[in-house]
């Protein structure tokens, strides 16, 4: 390919890019460094690479922290690694000797054999306090409790249909998540408490709610839930049902109703904003954003600024929503307050022939305690993970990791990447992102 080649190629896809985040009105706002909102922020950010690659099983797809140790999924293998956080990466066959052991779900089902994979463990999240990862298995419905103690599956919790692809805590020992084989329904664990602390091991209450009025389809994947009401939405409906909740236990048995803002709904969350729940969520196929206040059943604001908004994250305040815009290689960044978009952030490495297509992203705290909040964007497309400043938007450093979708887990120094093609994890060193 000549110069003037990949000159033409680059330029037809970053105006493609510039076609798709810009719906209507271009954001107006700059980032730091005196960026505009559709202008690239990651010029010049200096290189960085994994500083050790650990094996995995086959297509990781669901990871997180619990103590000093590192849960993987394996959905297509029905295993999860359990990886020692701090191993030395200096060692030889680091990355192989980062693994402690491989939990083999298809020998802990009950019915299952060696031979017949009955377990898919996909999405993981820990509770708030670490003790425990929650895996949640499409293949046999149902949270397998994971525990650091014992690095094994100490409980298993049954629902009458397959686990959507969210898990939200109400609180400490209260979670809700989407029944996506069950249309309108949404299943909530609750806890005991042994000496004020939740027993994930002991059999907690379960319960499934009717999320009708929503007329057909399943809620999906996703949810939000807040201190007084909890939303999901569902996508073949076009629509977002919101429950209030009980204040006592945080039960979906108040009121409902539907929202109707836009084409597919898909991520979303629930801020706050005067102590009071403020629900965001970004509509797929119609490049929307709504901004909804449930207390007063008022939509906020509806910014159509946004292409394929992906996934979200909040900041520790719930304040703002920072959310992927798979298909403009952005990250926009929105006022819950007011319901705008404050700036989009270009990520990613800004390749001539691949876009970013940014998916999944986090909030961490910074190794320095001084410093600001970290945004990690995981872009499928370039295969890169982008770090940003929580507060300025700055990106500090884009990072290229394995091949494949990516979902990322965290402790206070490591970042642990998986990339579901190359079935491995990348190992970030986070004290290396200033």
């Amino acid at each position: 390919m000549t110069a003037i080649q990949q000159s033409s190629r680059r330029s037809l896809f970053l105006a493609s890019a510039a076609l798709l985040a810009a719906c209507s009105t271009p954001t107006t706002g700059t980032a730091s460094g005196g960026a505009t909102a559709n202008s690239p922020t990651t010029s010049g950010v200096p290189a960085l690479k994994p500083v050790a690659t650990i094996p995995t099983a086959k297509g990781p797809h669901g990871i997180d922290v619990a103590g000093d140790l590192v849960f993987n999924a394996d959905p297509s293998a029905g295993k999860m690694e359990v990886i020692n956080a701090q191993f030395d990466v200096t060692a030889a066959d680091a990355g192989s000797l980062a693994v402690l052991e491989t939990l083999d779900f298809t020998r802990l089902f009950p019915g299952s054999s060696a031979a017949t994979v009955s377990a898919r463990p996909s999405a993981t999240k820990a509770d708030p306090a670490q003790r425990v990862v929650i895996a949640l298995d499409g293949l046999a419905n149902g949270l397998r409790i994971i525990s650091p103690t014992t690095r094994g599956q100490v409980a298993f919790v049954a629902m009458e249909g397959k686990p959507g692809s969210r898990l939200g805590f109400w609180d400490t020992r209260t979670a809700m998540l989407q029944q996506a084989s069950v249309p309108n329904s949404l299943f909530r664990v609750r806890w005991p408490l042994v000496a004020g602390v939740a027993d994930f091991a002991a059999i907690p209450s379960t319960r499934s709610f009717d999320l009708a009025p929503v007329a057909t389809g399943s809620a999906g994947g996703f949810i939000a839930v807040g201190k007084a009401f909890v939303a999901a939405p569902s996508g073949p409906d076009h629509a977002v049902v919101v429950s209030a909740l009980d204040p006592a236990d945080g039960e979906p048995v108040g009121e409902k109703w539907i929202l109707k803002e836009g084409n597919e709904p898909g991520p979303i969350e629930m801020g706050l904003v005067e102590g009071k729940d403020r629900l965001v969520y970004g509509n797929k196929t119609s490049n929307t954003l709504v901004v909804y206040d449930p207390s007063t059943k008022t939509v906020v604001a509806k910014p159509t600024t946004l292409s394929t908004p992906t996934d979200s994250v909040l900041t520790a305040d719930k304040a703002k929503a920072f959310i992927t815009c798979k298909g403009a290689d952005r990250v926009a960044v929105v006022d819950l307050a007011t319901g705008k978009i404050l700036t989009h952030v270009l990520v990613g490495r800004k390749l001539d022939d691949k876009p970013t297509a940014p998916v999944h992203i986090y909030r961490v705290p910074s190794p320095d305690a001084a410093a600001a909040d970290q945004i990690w964007v995981m872009g499928d497309g370039d295969d890169s993970v982008t770090v940003m400043d929580a507060v300025s938007y700055k990106v500090l450093h884009v990072i290229q990791v394995g091949v494949g979708h990516h979902k990322a887990a965290f402790t206070a120094t490591r970042a642990f990447v998986s990339n579901i093609t190359d079935n491995t994890i990348s190992v970030i060193d986070r004290t290396q992102v200033k």
